[in-house]
Order: structure tokens, then C-alpha cells, then sequence
């Protein structure tokens, strides 16, 4: 009786509290970033704020925010700009007049906008369109910068500045 009155809520409670203590957090957060890094961020993004830096895929990111817009900066080695991840939320204002008239007029119109992301990069540079409508899976729509539908996939893709997107 004891036990189901007090022992097992006080043990439910200890393991919720050891479990809210865990992070979920697997980024590679990095404290001290090369000087060359940060004076290259600086460099591309002279207006941008609260940098926080980490490691992924062999990269050095930076997390910023420049003009209200959330952006991933990579640079490989030698602090070489790899590829910006310009986060738009669902603001299709954003995109280009001609990859919004080829959103609008192709397939997934009526499709509602989930989130939207720009990826630059020093040698192409593309838009991932995320949409979703009831009773289907998620597509994720890629455009090139000229409104050309690249591919459509129900499977994300991991971008990172040696992606290719067919």
C-alpha cells in the first residue's frame, strides 16, 4: 500500500527529473573558433548577430542571424565560405519573383508552405520548399535560382555544401 501511494509517484518523479536533465543536443558546439573563421563571417556577413559556432560534417558553422533571417554559415578549411543556409520560415516573399510564378504554377500549388530555405553556395545555389497537405507526406520541393524544378521528394535531404541536387 505504501508502495503504490508514495514509493512509485516519488520513482516516477525521480525518473522524469533524471530524463529532463538529459539533452537531446548532438551539435558539436565549439567555444573557441579559429580567428580566421570568425573574421571570414565577419567579412561575408559584416551585419549579422548572436554567432554560435559548431562542427558538422568537417565544417565550421556558424548560426547568425543578418536581416531577421536565421542563417547556417559553413567554411571548410582555410576559413573558404562553403555554403549559406538562408532559413525563410514560410515567407514566400522572399523567394524570387520567378521561382514563386514556378511554385504557383506547378503541381504542388495548392499545397500549403511548411518552411522554405535558400541554399548558397560558391558554385550553384538553390531553394528547398517544404509543403504539406492533409492525408499526404511531406514533398520537399528544390529550385534553382531560374525557377527550374529541380526535384521533388517525400525524403529530406541533408544539404551540405557538397550536396548535389539533381
Amino acid at each position: 500500500m505504501l508502495y503504490k501511494k508514495i514509493l512509485l509517484p516519488a520513482a516516477c518523479l525521480l525518473g522524469m527529473a533524471a530524463l529532463a536533465s538529459c539533452s537531446d543536443d548532438d551539435d558539436n558546439k565549439i567555444v573557441d573558433v579559429p580567428t580566421e573563421y570568425t573574421a571570414a563571417l565577419t567579412q561575408k556577413y559584416p551585419d549579422a548577430s548572436r554567432a554560435h559556432w559548431e562542427r558538422k560534417a568537417g565544417y565550421y558553422v556558424a548560426d547568425i542571424v543578418d536581416k531577421q533571417v536565421e542563417i547556417e554559415v559553413w567554411f571548410g578549411s582555410g576559413a573558404q565560405w562553403a555554403m549559406s543556409d538562408h532559413d525563410y520560415n514560410k515567407n514566400l516573399f522572399y523567394l524570387p519573383s520567378v521561382v514563386e510564378a514556378a511554385f504557383a504554377s506547378g503541381d504542388y500549388q495548392d499545397w500549403t508552405v511548411d518552411d522554405i530555405h535558400y541554399y548558397e553556395r560558391p558554385e550553384d545555389s538553390f531553394y528547398e520548399i517544404e509543403v504539406e497537405k492533409k492525408a499526404s507526406p511531406d514533398t520537399y520541393l528544390y529550385y534553382s535560382t531560374s525557377g527550374e524544378l529541380l526535384k521533388a521528394t517525400t525524403n529530406e535531404i541533408d544539404v551540405i555544401p557538397t550536396t548535389v541536387i539533381p
